[in-house]
């Protein structure tokens, strides 16, 4: 049987839980951008929180180094992560803890109704400290941002 994403999104989510849904938008730089994308849930507080900070995972580990040296942030605002961390991953990847995203609970259930995934599998706990850590050391993320996840 399967359960509606809205059903179990608002009783499973957590720090950690990771989803994968199209993402469209205007990167920094100017350029559009439009895929699928990992979000990882960064809150420590979802289920009660009014909005999630997510943040995503890429392939491009060269071009965010390249990005973080030029915006002049630590490298500690990157964080490796692999498929032993994360098995649905192909290929080792990074998540830039500078570029966070602001959704909403409904915004969140309808993206993955719309063609989304779910996965059971959650980030691990070495790795959302590294986030965590990375996000509050980034000078690019909202504090509003950053006080949700501590």
């Amino acid at each position: 049987m399967k359960i509606s994403p809205s059903v179990t999104i608002p009783v499973c989510i957590e720090q950690g839980c990771v989803y994968l849904y199209r993402l469209d938008t205007t990167n920094k730089d100017g350029t559009k951008y439009s895929g699928d994308r990992f979000f990882v849930v960064l809150n420590v507080n979802p289920k009660t929180d009014t909005i999630l900070i997510l943040t995503t995972i890429t392939k491009q580990i060269q071009n965010q180094k390249k990005f973080i040296k030029n915006i002049g942030e630590s490298p500690d605002t990157l964080v490796q992560i692999t498929p032993s961390d994360f098995s649905p991953l192909s290929q080792d990847s990074i998540i830039n803890c500078n570029n966070t995203h602001e959704e909403s609970l409904s915004d969140l259930i309808t993206k993955v109704k719309n063609g989304g995934k779910v996965f059971s599998e959650k980030i691990p706990n070495n790795i959302i400290n590294a986030l965590t850590s990375g996000v509050l050391k980034s000078k690019q993320v909202p504090r509003d941002h950053k006080k949700l996840i501590i």
